[in-house]
């Protein structure tokens, strides 16, 4: 649960930063335009990034199974998170543009703010989960 919550704070924040990114110093970044298209642009965002919550729900299975310190843990996993979405961005580029260039990577930056802004700010809830997890393995009652 942890992780489908984390993705989908990281879609909500995602167009915020997308606008903050694209727009600052032009204009006012959350005007009456932007609030016009933010349910198309969490949509698509949604939709867009569902890659990469597969590819998370692979990674956080993986760093329970291997990784046992709780900050060896937190640090994997915000790679791993960062990495997922690179890959999200570099897949869905090159399904639909065929090509990898500068651009894309320009799009993918507020996305990978956004997704170490989130994690940060659930740093606890990860803390929490993986101890639960670690007590559950150990029948800790």
């Amino acid at each position: 649960m942890y992780v489908f919550i984390t993705w989908l704070l990281i879609n909500l924040l995602h167009p915020f930063a997308l606008s903050f990114y694209f727009n600052s110093g032009n204009r006012l970044a959350f005007d009456s335009g932007f609030l016009a298209y933010y349910p198309l642009i969490l949509i698509y965002s949604l939709l867009f990034s569902s890659a990469s919550l597969i590819l998370s729900y692979v990674a956080i299975y993986c760093i329970k199974k291997n990784v046992f310190q709780k900050t060896h843990c937190f640090i994997t996993w915000l790679l791993c998170s960062l990495a997922s979405t690179v890959i999200n961005f570099w897949l869905f580029f090159l399904l639909f543009d065929g090509e990898m260039n500068w651009e894309a990577i320009k799009i993918a930056i507020p996305a990978m703010i956004t997704v170490v802004i989130v994690i940060l700010i659930r740093y606890k809830y990860f803390i929490d989960t993986m101890h639960q997890d670690h007590r559950d393995n150990l029948d800790i009652p």
